[in-house]
């Protein structure tokens, strides 16, 4: 189980989990590249709101994927 907040910042869930790169790519998030830099410090909720996602969909997303 994948234990995540919307406080948590995205480069740290990249490192912790990454077995989660497929289902951030499904939802339309990059997750390597040079144009992720500014997005790695961004918290969970701050990456949905970029994305047109609510916090708990992008969890919710992220828990079911795993």
């Amino acid at each position: 189980m994948v234990n995540l907040n919307s406080l948590m910042k995205y480069g740290d869930v990249l490192k912790q989990y990454p077995q989660l790169k497929p289902h951030f790519r499904r939802l339309g998030i990059p997750v390597s590249g040079c144009g992720i830099y500014y997005l790695l410090d961004m918290t969970l909720e701050q990456l949905a709101q970029r994305y047109h996602l609510t916090a708990e969909t992008l969890l919710k997303a992220l828990q079911r994927g795993y």
